[in-house]
């Protein structure tokens, strides 16, 4: 699935940026470490979860992710967002409706960026938190 194929006709669909994420876990996988895409919300955004028992094994899978996304992903997630992301004023209230919501639950968020929060499998309320700030901006 290269990123030309995606981008041959300007346009990034819903399908196509699901097509992409899945083919990142599918290229970690080949490299042997476990993934998977934890969370895509069209127009919202992604999460993986990365597992392992050892530390050094799961830091090693995250360099491979990161070389994975860079191949897959950051081709084609500017342009989908452009077509197919929220405002900007509606990204606003997403994340406001989300770290709200994690406060509630007693996390301690502020200091950290969206992405490393949605992959963090040890924030408490975190797919409840994701749904609140969706039902928000009508997700």
């Amino acid at each position: 699935m290269p990123v030309a194929e995606i981008l041959s006709d300007s346009r990034v669909t819903d399908a196509e940026m699901e097509r992409a994420l899945l083919a990142t876990v599918e290229c970690v996988r080949d490299a042997g470490y476990d993934m998977e895409l934890n969370y895509f919300r069209p127009g919202i955004g992604w999460s993986f979860g990365i597992t392992g028992d050892d530390p050094s094994t799961v830091e090693a899978a995250d360099v491979e992710k990161e070389r994975c996304y860079s191949r897959f992903v950051l081709g084609v997630s500017d342009l989908y967002f452009a077509q197919n992301g929220l405002s900007e004023s509606e990204r606003a209230a997403w994340e406001r409706a989300f770290l709200d919501c994690l406060h509630q639950h007693g996390n301690d968020v502020d200091d950290r960026n969206i992405a490393e929060v949605l992959s963090d499998p040890s924030i408490a309320g975190l797919a409840t938190c994701r749904d609140a700030a969706e039902a928000i901006v009508g997700g």
